[in-house]
């Protein structure tokens, strides 16, 4: 699950999961950013991408 949260977090996605927040929060390179809001848009550049994926899961971990 850390592996598939690396999108994210390289944005600075700050989790309410306590375990992932305080795992991503003891890491160096992390710079939390609040503001960041994961969407597909901002991961993918070709449109024809977002028709394959699945966003729950991206948000199961929020």
């Amino acid at each position: 699950m850390v592996q598939r949260n690396l999108l994210f977090v390289r944005r600075g996605f700050v989790y309410r999961n306590i375990e992932l927040k305080e795992y991503y929060e003891n890491l160096e390179w992390f710079i939390p950013n609040k503001n960041y809001l994961p969407t597909i848009e901002t991961l993918l550049k070709k449109k024809k991408d977002l028709k394959v994926i699945n966003l729950s899961f991206f948000y199961s971990c929020a």
